[in-house]
């Protein structure tokens, strides 16, 4: 069998591709990191809970025309307005959030509602609203 100088050359160059694409594959392969965990996230503060929760009273009213809210008592529509959210704020085992709220009707009653919130720290919604006492006065709902 004869070699020439062009089949030589071919067999070379092959050679060397095969050569830089195991380095180049090597040289991948090293670089690749493990997957790591997602950063746990920072849960928020009793001023972010309360800030998303006013905010969504603020909304909703201003969308509204008022904030309207049954009365568990008596099944009818009461039209409150805001007062303020208490300093507290619940971490609920869902993992949501929960403050107490208080808003008067126009009779002067006030209304302790429970505004839930659920989500991500950064996108928590308000999902289910109890209330949880009218002038004192515990509900049962």
């Amino acid at each position: 069998m004869q070699i020439n100088a062009f089949d030589l050359c071919h067999f070379a160059n092959g050679v060397v591709l095969l050569v830089v694409l195991y380095a180049g594959l090597a040289a991948c392969q090293s670089q690749v990191e493990p997957a790591q965990e997602a950063p746990a996230q920072t849960p928020p503060s009793n001023a972010d809970v309360k800030a998303v929760i006013t905010r969504y009273i603020e909304e909703d009213t201003a969308l509204k025309g008022g904030f309207f809210l049954k009365d568990p008592r008596n099944d009818q529509v009461q039209v409150l307005s805001f007062d303020h959210v208490h300093e507290a704020v619940h971490e609920v085992e869902d993992g949501g959030y929960y403050a107490c709220v208080d808003f008067k009707d126009t009779a002067g009653n006030i209304y302790d509602v429970n505004i839930y919130l659920k989500g991500a720290a950064t996108e928590l919604k308000p999902h289910k609203l109890i209330v949880h006492k009218i002038s004192g006065e515990e509900v049962n709902p």
